[in-house]
């Protein structure tokens, strides 16, 4: 009696448990090989343009790797282009679009329409967001034209757009930021980004060295120096800094190699 209550049961067959997860794995393997079979087949290029900044740019731009500065937003990234249409320089602001799930261009800058000067320069421009923080502020475009002087110019982001920094010049007039480097008429321009002060924070040193005159020992050539200091948005001009650099300047000229 004993023997029969304690008797050990025999364990269920797993064998019908694993019939009934195959068939139900291969049922769904079928059904995915039928939707893929189905549906029209894309490219790499197709599956990745979506999340590519570069699937906003018109075909019809010319631009290259030295024209693109990311902004690093979260939670998406944005651009800052640098492009040509064959008749302008010009720059677009590419955003992420959270509607539409993709990158979209929000703004754009041509140089000609803010800048009379800017007219000849019609190549792509060259951008850089080093020259005084890398969060996309005071972004160093710089223009390039055949037989002409490279236009140097700052450009921010504003908003949903792109707007030309502006500087206030020693006469206290607030002007667009924009530099002249190399040959000029009767002279030469040069621009460059350093901390000449030794604060810690790089200033837009701006020389102009201009022929004044010719004697018996040679030419003789004047220089002028403009610095200017990156505050609230945009460049002011440092009266005492500007003198200090242009003394040092004339006291010390640069070697006859290298003058014009």
């Amino acid at each position: 009696m004993f023997r029969r209550l304690f008797k050990k049961r025999q364990k269920p067959s797993l064998r019908p448990l694993f019939l009934f997860l195959g068939l139900a794995l291969t049922l769904v393997l079928a059904a995915l090989l039928l939707q893929g079979l189905s549906s029209p087949r894309r490219s790499f290029l197709e599956n990745a343009g979506a999340a590519d900044y570069r699937s906003a740019l018109q075909p019809k731009w010319l631009t290259n790797d030295q024209a693109v500065v990311r902004l690093p937003d979260l939670p998406q990234p944005s651009y800052v282009v640098g492009y040509s249409d064959g008749a302008s320089s010009q720059a677009a602001l590419v955003a992420w679009s959270q509607t539409d799930s993709r990158y979209e261009i929000t703004g754009n800058l041509r140089f000609a329409d803010m800048l009379s000067v800017a007219e000849n320069y019609r190549d792509v421009p060259r951008l850089s967001d080093q020259a005084f923080d890398g969060a996309g502020q005071a972004i160093q475009a710089t223009l390039k034209a055949s037989g002409q002087p490279d236009l140097i110019l700052f450009i921010s982001r504003d908003g949903n757009g792109l707007k030309i920094d502006s500087l206030v010049d020693g006469g206290g007039q607030v002007v667009a930021a924009a530099f002249l480097q190399g040959s000029v008429s009767g002279g030469v321009d040069a621009f460059e980004v350093r901390d000449a002060d030794n604060d810690g924070a790089p200033e837009a040193i701006w020389t102009e060295r201009q022929l004044s005159g010719t004697g018996t020992l040679g030419s003789s050539w004047s220089t002028s120096v403009s610095a200017y200091q990156w505050a609230g948005g945009r460049f002011e001009f440092d009266k005492q800094l500007s003198w200090a650099l242009t003394t040092d300047a004339s006291l010390f000229p640069e070697p006859a190699k290298n003058t014009p």
